[in-house]
């Protein structure tokens, strides 16, 4: 699969999804209380806007195998930790798939396991992510998807 067939198809899933007032609602809890859920929130209908907009430049394959087994994976994570709201698991495998294969962006926000907010940066300007490591071999991780890498320590390693 070309990485502009999966846009498209991501885009036009995500066309009949009324976002823009669940956007400036997780804007407004996160001024209100940045909780982890709240950040995570926010940035899922950020990138959904985001995807909605996006233009390719560098078009690319990607195997079918390796997308159909992340979308698998996240049915599995979001049936057992998100009950009930569909939509919302819907936004959710969107913007994986999104930040996953097409812009390749962590899939939580910066700064969401750190205490100052920000990502670190490798030399290569991997994107650094603390908890990596440890998440990784859990049943239903998604962290092999994530283009975060892992700590400092265990990435020089």
């Amino acid at each position: 699969m070309r990485t502009d067939a999966l846009l498209l198809r991501l885009q036009t899933e995500a066309q009949n999804i009324d976002y823009s007032e669940k956007l400036n609602f997780a804007r407004t809890l996160c001024e209100e209380s940045p909780s982890v859920i709240n950040r995570l929130a926010l940035y899922n209908y950020k990138s959904l806007e985001e995807l909605l907009s996006f233009e390719f430049k560098n078009i690319c394959e990607i195997e079918d195998t390796l997308v159909a087994a992340m979308e698998a994976e996240l049915t599995d994570y979001l049936d057992a930790h998100i009950s009930g709201n569909e939509e919302y698991k819907q936004i959710i495998r969107i913007v994986s798939l999104y930040l996953s294969f097409i812009t390749h962006k962590p899939l939580h926000p910066a700064g969401l396991f750190t205490s100052d907010g920000s990502y670190e940066t490798t030399l290569d300007g991997s994107i650094v992510c603390p908890l990596r490591a440890a998440e990784i071999s859990k049943p239903n991780a998604l962290c092999k998807y994530c283009s975060s890498v892992a700590t400092r320590g265990d990435y020089d390693a």
